[in-house]
């Protein structure tokens, strides 16, 4: 997934991270693990200011766009991670460095 959004090395090291916490907090097992995967990438995405859409993410993962909000939603709240808001200006300049 991370190869097809063009997300970067530290990236996706962060998401790694983020999933090994969810799974040794035991958050995996009311989730599947494609879900979950999912809503840490697009997490750790959103922290390295590199967000994505959900419907990019979902898009490549194969995950129902619903379940991947929903694993988001639970991983963020249950481990505490600090999201702030997306500027929306940033889509614009993630998409402009894809196509390019």
């Amino acid at each position: 997934m991370a190869s097809a959004l063009g997300v970067p090395q530290s990236t996706r090291e962060t998401a790694g991270i983020i999933y090994r916490r969810a799974l040794g907090d035991g958050l995996l097992p009311s989730r599947a693990v494609e879900s979950v995967g999912t809503a840490a990438l697009n997490a750790a995405s959103r922290m390295d200011d590199a967000p994505r859409s959900i419907d990019e993410v979902s898009t490549v993962s194969r995950v129902e766009q619903i379940r991947v909000e929903r694993a988001y939603r639970h991983v963020s709240r249950e481990l505490g991670l600090e999201i702030v808001p997306i500027d929306p200006r940033s889509f614009m300049l993630n998409s402009v460095h894809i196509e390019s």
